[in-house]
């Protein structure tokens, strides 16, 4: 039963059939739960084999040392979860070859930069904006679809620059035609870029 639990709840991640998620540590809470089991057996079988009280106590050091062990762990993780960009940062360290984590981390940049606050707030959008423009054009060399295109004219036109007009025309080139729906964004370009005619 334990061993079914394990691998069915972990099936989902064990890229058995490809699964585009590399944010994942979600998917490791419930077949832990099995992990847990079989270590509470496992010391319950020994504590139940000692004959002496004195090394059945020793034993609960066990559980003790892998709690505090798990919690150390724990804590050393949290930072990852700051933020939208440190998640991806640390999620870019197994997935630098995806057109998805560099398109995420993109984003991200773009939406930290919409937040940023502070004295040097214009510093910080400028070159968040850019690390932004840098993780779209990744993604879109790495996965060429219009879709890509018109998120790397969102980061570029998030630095006022121009070529967000070229980003979102590649998609006509690309489809035969541009989506109604990306057109929005076409007339909010022209409109940021002072181009009201």
């Amino acid at each position: 039963f334990w061993a079914l639990w394990f691998l069915g709840f972990l099936a989902p991640v064990l890229q058995l059939a490809p699964n585009a998620i590399w944010v994942a540590d979600r998917y490791l809470y419930i077949p832990a739960i099995r992990l847990f089991v079989l270590f509470g057996r496992v010391i319950e079988k020994l504590g139940a084999r000692a004959a002496r009280p004195e090394l059945r106590r020793a034993l609960l050091l066990i559980p003790t040392a892998a709690v505090i062990t798990l919690l150390w762990l724990s804590t050393r993780h949290l930072p990852v979860w700051r933020s939208d960009v440190t998640l991806w940062t640390a999620a870019l360290r197994t997935c630098s070859g995806s057109a998805y984590c560099h398109d995420m981390m993109g984003y991200a940049l773009r939406r930290e930069a919409r937040e940023a606050t502070g004295p040097d707030k214009a510093q910080t959008q400028t070159r968040l904006r850019a690390a932004a423009i840098e993780e779209a054009t990744l993604s879109t060399y790495l996965h060429n679809t219009p879709a890509k295109y018109m998120r790397l004219g969102d980061a570029l036109l998030d630095a006022g620059d121009r070529r967000a007009l070229l980003a979102y025309r590649k998609t006509q080139e690309m489809m035969g035609q541009i989506p109604r729906t990306y057109w929005a964004q076409i007339i909010k370009a022209h409109y940021r870029l002072g181009d009201l005619a």
